[in-house]
């Protein structure tokens, strides 16, 4: 666990210093994961970050965040909301979507809403979920 740890932030800080900074994240199928977190709190820096997964596990991360002082404190002007079948978070650079990636087709209106742009350098992370799908 502690490997892919250290390689994903490794891919993460790489693509973000070579975009410098204006590349985009996209992880889908994030679960529990902290990496926007992590790169916002070791860098200071803004950083597009969109994290989707199932709305039950979005809820319960969202609750954890809620719960997390220094969590809170890196979203810059976050709120919540759900919109039908998609709760979510959204600050100034991370969102976080509760969405089920198997209405993928359903989903590119969702990240121009969260502020992706198509013709910007992006990182889309998948780990875990592609076998899922």
């Amino acid at each position: 666990m502690y490997q892919r740890l250290v390689s994903l932030n490794h891919i993460l800080k790489t693509f973000l210093e070579e975009t410098d900074y204006k590349g985009q994240i996209i992880s889908l199928g994030a679960g529990f994961d902290t990496a926007y977190f992590r790169l916002k709190a070791s860098s200071k820096k803004d950083i597009k970050f969109v994290e989707v997964d199932l709305p039950d596990l979005v809820l319960r991360k969202i609750a954890i965040i809620e719960d997390n002082h220094s969590m809170k404190s890196l979203l810059k002007n976050y709120y919540l909301a759900h919109q039908v079948e998609v709760p979510y978070l959204k600050s100034a650079d991370y969102n976080l979507i509760g969405f089920n990636l198997e209405r993928v087709t359903e989903l590119m209106p969702i990240l121009l809403d969260c502020g992706i742009a198509p013709d910007q350098p992006t990182l889309i992370v998948t780990e875990f979920v592609l076998p899922y799908l």
